[in-house]
């Protein structure tokens, strides 16, 4: 884990957030260790999920696909459940098996 001194926030190495100067980054073995240390977790990245893990938005309707997998989601049904469908698609194909 990465933590950034002049934010207070770990991420995850790989992270897509705009990187700090060097002088600013301090290295952990653990998420935990940056927790101890004082660090909040990124919402870029969400370190303390398991990667490749659901996000809490996404889970009730993949509940909902797992239940009943013949369940045809249009674009508008995304839409009225406030969710963007370019975003459910691409998280969907991350999280489900073929």
């Amino acid at each position: 884990m990465v933590g950034v001194k002049s934010t207070g926030i770990f991420c995850r190495p790989t992270c897509t957030a705009r990187k700090p100067k060097r002088e600013n980054v301090e290295f952990f073995h653990s998420a935990h260790d940056a927790l101890l240390h004082g660090y909040r977790p990124c919402k870029v990245c969400n370190p303390m999920q398991y990667k490749g893990a659901a996000p809490d938005w996404l889970t009730p309707l993949l509940n909902e696909i797992n239940e009943n997998p013949m369940v045809r989601l249009k674009d508008s049904d995304l839409r009225k459940r406030c969710l963007d469908p370019s975003r459910v698609s691409l998280l969907v194909q991350k999280n489900t098996t073929a």
